[in-house]
């Protein structure tokens, strides 16, 4: 570290970690910091009701080897038995494909801010710009069935995530005798993109959810509705849409080509990362007495609820009461299809 006058600041990090998760070929990683900050009200006149202020920024970057237990490895099956000489003999052999090459993952960091206290320190402000990138992160990717190992993915280090963004804080502060109290209020953005996922950056699939490069981690994917089959006419007016009838839900043709697909006519729906996070903190106390309490909330992103869809099923299972005003000849004002085993 390093101070010149009240002025000026540097600090230098750097550490070397290793961990037995790791084959001993890549069982170190190095990683560094590096941060500077300039006290601007020690070398500038300021307008009197700003008393501090301070411009600061950084980079870093950190390891991860929370993934899981010497997945570098494989493990033996001694229930192998064979058959020699006309005999049974036993065997053990592997039968798992992994990659023995994986190493660290890295998270990188980069930050520029500006911090301000005003009227004496009673009103400070944070105002930062972040982006972290995480690099060689660990995922499964699928294998054929036609290998013949157990595991049905290998995970090996191929994905990069960026998560970018700006956050505000605002702190005022007041004394009055023996009372005192303090408000704080924060909110930050959230963008967060998938940079790679290895080889020729396959979607990977999820419930309900894709994720692809250049899209949010786990984006809510599927069909776009546009309400229910009403009659025959409806059905024939329609894209081609397998075993369609009145009743049924009517699904969007996005790509125009006059039919039903999972291939062309799924789309991104949002996003289940939120964009926007915020809270509220405030805390007073009078001699002996203390009183504190937070809130805080998201928004910006989607939900996709599991649990209704499988009561909305309408199969042989128990449903929602929602389920009850299914679509009938009879009863066409409703969002709810008509039942059908097996659909």
């Amino acid at each position: 570290s390093y101070d010149y006058n009240k002025k000026y600041f540097l600090t230098f990090n750097f550490r070397r970690d290793g961990s037995s998760r790791f084959s001993p070929s890549n069982r170190f990683g190095n990683f560094m910091s590096l941060a500077a900050a300039w006290n601007v009200h020690n070398d500038i006149q300021l307008p009197e009701f700003i008393n501090s202020m301070k411009v600061r920024g950084g980079y870093g970057e950190l390891g991860n080897q929370s993934i899981g237990q010497y997945l570098y490895d494989t493990y033996i099956n001694t229930n192998a038995n064979y058959v020699f000489n006309n005999a049974l003999a036993p065997g053990a052999t592997r039968t798992q494909v992994v990659d023995p090459s994986i190493k660290w993952e890295s998270k990188r960091t980069t930050n520029v801010a500006v911090d301000f206290g005003f009227l004496n320190d009673k009103i400070s402000f944070t105002a930062e710009y972040f982006d972290n990138r995480a690099y060689d992160m660990l995922v499964g990717i699928p294998i054929p069935a036609s290998v013949g190992s157990t595991n049905a993915s290998v995970t090996t280090n191929i994905a990069s995530v960026s998560n970018s963004g700006v956050e505000l804080t605002a702190t005022y502060r007041k004394k009055t005798g023996d009372f005192k109290y303090e408000i704080s209020a924060n909110a930050h953005t959230l963008n967060n993109k998938v940079l790679a996922l290895g080889g020729n950056n396959e979607p990977i699939y999820g419930a309900a959810s894709k994720t692809e490069v250049g899209h949010s981690v786990g984006e809510i994917y599927g069909y776009i509705t546009e309400g229910i089959f009403q009659n025959a006419d409806d059905v024939k007016n329609h894209a081609t849409q397998l075993n369609a009838a009145p009743g049924d839900i009517k699904f969007k043709d996005l790509n125009g080509d006059g039919k039903i697909t999972a291939e062309g006519d799924r789309t991104y729906l949002g996003s289940s990362i939120p964009s926007f996070y915020y809270g509220l903190n405030f805390g007073a106390s009078y001699k002996n007495f203390d009183l504190s309490f937070f809130m805080q909330g998201q928004a910006g992103n989607k939900v996709y609820n599991g649990v209704y869809r499988d009561l909305m099923a309408e199969q042989y299972g128990n449903h929602h009461v929602d389920a009850l005003n299914y679509w009938t000849p009879t009863n066409t004002n409703t969002n709810v299809p008509r039942p059908v085993i097996g659909d």
